[in-house]
């Protein structure tokens, strides 16, 4: 499902679809992503930085972002992102991308639940139990109202493929399942608190109506690529309210 990890990110193109947008560009870095090509710009004027997605490798992650996310705004999810610009504004280039404000730094974000769990349960639980909410929010969507959208149908064949592929690597982490396989042992089994478990359990078992198509973003819809803490995450770290929710649920 998703793009190769070893390809070469455009980073050309990037440059020119951040050097067409802003004239006061610093550097363009690439962020790996298996769904797209993603890029953070920084600036030489101060302007905080940006976030730009590009579409790679005929995957329409990308596209079907800037058609859904503006929609689900409007139903009542306000925790997707909020697009600065979009293809839409240099339709010239032929790219489908979007650009949004950075919310947290990258290699910050991809932390932050973990660190979370480890100084603050309760709070992690907390934000468990708030993701669930948001995600069941979204599943009360009906795909139809979602410009973009994948069907149900559809939403249970690319879950199916990516899941599966990832399942048997999941079977060889010992963070997850013990020593092994042959170990392995499920939630139940007392490794995770009962409330915990039943959140992470409800956030990742859905599928929104926009179809769990983007594997970078933890699989069920965008269950993570777009949604926004309402807390900091870590009392050591530095990130403000509204960090981007990376981990745990991937």
């Amino acid at each position: 499902m998703g793009a190769p990890r070893s390809r070469t990110p455009d980073e050309p193109g990037a440059r020119d679809i951040a050097g067409a947008l802003y004239p006061d560009v610093d550097s363009v870095n690439w962020i790996p992503s298996d769904d797209a090509d993603v890029f953070r710009l920084s600036f030489t004027s101060g302007r905080a930085p940006r976030i730009l997605k590009m579409a790679t490798h005929g995957i329409r992650a990308v596209w079907r972002e800037i058609g859904a996310f503006p929609a689900m705004r409007r139903l009542g999810i306000p925790e997707v992102l909020q697009f600065e610009h979009t293809s839409e504004d240099l339709r010239d280039l032929g790219i489908e991308f979007h650009v949004t404000r950075e919310l947290a730094n990258p290699q910050q974000a991809s932390r932050a639940m973990a660190e979370l769990w480890i100084n603050d349960q309760a709070r992690a639980l907390d934000v468990a139990h708030w993701l669930g909410d948001c995600t069941g929010r979204i599943e009360s969507l009906h795909w139809r109202r979602v410009p973009r959208a994948n069907s149900p149908e559809q939403s249970v064949e690319i879950g199916a493929d990516w899941r599966r592929p990832q399942y048997r690597q999941r079977c060889r982490w010992r963070f997850c399942f013990g020593s092994g396989p042959r170990t392995r042992r499920p939630w139940s089994s007392g490794s995770w608190p009962a409330g915990s478990r039943r959140a992470l359990t409800r956030a990742g078992s859905r599928t929104c109506a926009c179809g769990g198509h983007t594997p970078s973003c933890g699989g069920p819809g965008w269950t993570s690529a777009w949604a926004l803490t309402p807390m900091s995450t870590s009392p050591a770290s530095t990130q403000p309210p509204g960090t981007l929710w990376r981990t745990m649920i991937r």
